[in-house]
């Protein structure tokens, strides 16, 4: 059930860092682009993700693939905020201008600073929808619109467990109890990894804030 759950909820991270990151690098590097990925962004956000993903996959064949592709779709925000952020605001750093001073050519700053500081912030960021994503997973999967029998998920271990669950409580808290945990040991993680990616980056987005 971790493994399913993990899964769909990886490859809707990566769907929304296939759609996001090219969104928010396009806005980062023009204004009437950035107008227009703002836009798109607000129109997704004005919509809770569960109700956004409930609403796609009723309107499709409920299963893992199209919740994959709902996942993704609610998650592309993130990346596009984050990407476009990031991009604008370390070409402002001080240790670029230190890169630049010392003679170094704008595809060597890109390559040994640019590059690998937005990477591990895409990671963190990816890491951080992850645990949201084996939430909404597990609750569509629970109400029908998600795994569907015979796959094993958090979601259909819950619902499969209502029927029994007065006499066999610990069906119910076991599966529900692994989901919390996940869900936070997630959060944490990305939090963490947010921090270590680059603590400038960290701070110019607080800055932003």
């Amino acid at each position: 059930s971790l493994l399913t759950s993990f899964i769909v909820a990886g490859v809707g991270v990566a769907i929304s860092a296939i759609i996001g990151i090219p969104l928010g690098a396009l806005a980062a590097t023009s204004p009437i682009a950035g107008r227009i990925v703002a836009g798109i962004d607000r129109f997704l956000l004005g919509f809770p993700a569960i109700l956004f993903a409930m609403l796609l996959v009723a309107a499709m064949e409920p299963g893992s693939g199209v919740l994959m592709l709902a996942l993704g779709i609610c998650g592309v925000p993130a990346f596009a905020k984050v990407a476009r952020r990031t991009l604008s605001g370390i070409a402002g750093f001080a240790f670029v201008d230190s890169a630049r001073l010392a003679g170094m050519s704008a595809s060597e700053i890109w390559r040994r600073h640019t590059i690998p500081d937005f990477a591990r912030v895409m990671l963190a960021t990816g890491l951080g929808l992850l645990g949201p994503n084996v939430l909404l997973e597990a609750a569509l999967s629970f109400i029908g619109l998600g795994a569907q029998a015979p796959a094993s998920s958090f979601g259909l271990m819950l619902h499969d467990a209502q029927t029994v669950g007065a006499d066999k409580p610990l069906l119910l808290i076991v599966p529900g109890l692994l989901l919390t945990a996940t869900a936070l040991t997630l959060g944490i993680a990305s939090h963490g990894l947010a921090a270590l990616a680059d603590p400038r980056l960290d701070a110019e987005g607080d800055d932003a804030a």
